[in-house]
């Protein structure tokens, strides 16, 4: 992959886990802590994280203050992949 390509991935990423961070945050207003959306979303955020840490963790650190170090990035990635399989657990 170019780069050029990976730059216009990045971006994509990027446009992903901040619109799923501003979904996530809505929901933490509206709904209740074990609804089945917010598990979606947890996952969402999880998976997007990851792949902007793989794939360009620069830019995820350079856009996105509140995970602007990778053990800040890793730290709440955990966390969502954690109650997402918390929340899938409780719904399986």
């Amino acid at each position: 992959m170019g780069e050029q390509e990976t730059n216009q991935l990045g971006e994509m990423l990027l446009v992903y886990v901040t619109h799923s961070y501003e979904v996530y945050k809505t929901q933490l207003i509206y709904l209740p802590r074990d609804h089945i959306d917010l598990a979606t979303t947890l996952s969402d955020l999880a998976q997007g994280i990851e792949a902007l840490l793989v794939e360009d963790k620069a830019l995820l650190f350079k856009r996105c203050p509140q995970w602007d170090t990778f053990a800040k990035a890793t730290k709440f990635q955990h966390f969502c992949q954690s109650q997402f399989m918390r929340l899938d657990d409780m719904y399986s």
